[in-house]
């Protein structure tokens, strides 16, 4: 989308601003933002504090992997006729998402409005770093991974602080204030400055259900993990 007089692109100005991230913090450096689609999407619960702000979405599966399974537990009878649990095994694979120059997308960057643009110019910087952190260092659609359980983050003040840190590596460059200056006004404030608050949306949709025999043939380590 193009802005006009009366209208703000919201993603391409995140585009923008990531594009200057990924190029100044080395642990991003792996980041390829023309394979992020960057959207905006309208939160149904549209208080600032409540609710997530953004959110990183994989469009890969585990060690970017294209396919994956699930097991569901269901009820079946035996050969006496009483009734015992069995596993039942679902495979997929993900849909394609193509970006605006054709380019296959790895992951889906979402920004939720109004939610993040009522925060603080420093939250919403902070934000971002959380969110592009949780891309995987192999930039392969997988997440960054964490051991435990708590795989997403690992040590959840700890992923804040380091969230905190690239916020203030970014800034120690003296990046140019065009590319952050959006991230001073609020919804209100922005619709009155440019009339329209407008951004990409990207429709992902559910998984594609596949047979046993086609989820091997599209990706061999499945055989390790049955």
């Amino acid at each position: 989308m193009t802005d006009s007089p009366k209208s703000f692109d919201y993603t391409n100005a995140i585009y923008a601003l990531c594009k200057s991230v990924c190029s100044v913090v080395c642990e991003f450096r792996t980041i390829d933002c023309d394979r992020v689609g960057f959207s905006f999407r309208v939160a149904r619960n549209r208080q600032s504090g409540y609710g997530c702000w953004a959110c990183v979405l994989p469009l890969r599966f585990e060690n970017g992997s294209i396919v994956t399974y699930r097991d569901r537990r269901c009820y079946t009878l035996d050969e006496r006729g009483s009734r015992v649990i069995a596993t039942q095994r679902r495979y997929f694979k993900t849909r394609r998402v193509v970006g605006p120059n054709g380019q296959e997308l790895l992951y889906i960057f979402s920004i939720m409005s109004p939610r993040f643009l009522n925060l603080s110019i420093r939250e919403k910087i902070d934000t971002i770093m959380h969110e592009l952190y949780h891309i995987s260092p192999a930039f392969n659609g997988d997440v960054r991974r964490f051991p435990g359980r708590n795989w997403q983050h690992g040590n959840k003040k700890e992923y804040d602080a380091k969230a905190a840190a690239f916020s203030e590596i970014w800034l120690a460059s003296e990046p140019d204030p065009r590319l952050y200056d959006f991230l001073n006004y609020n919804a209100l404030e922005l619709r009155q400055k440019y009339g329209r608050v407008v951004g990409n949306r990207y429709s992902v949709g559910a998984l594609i259900p596949i047979t046993e025999q086609e989820a091997f043939r599209l990706d061999h380590r499945l055989a390790g993990r049955k």
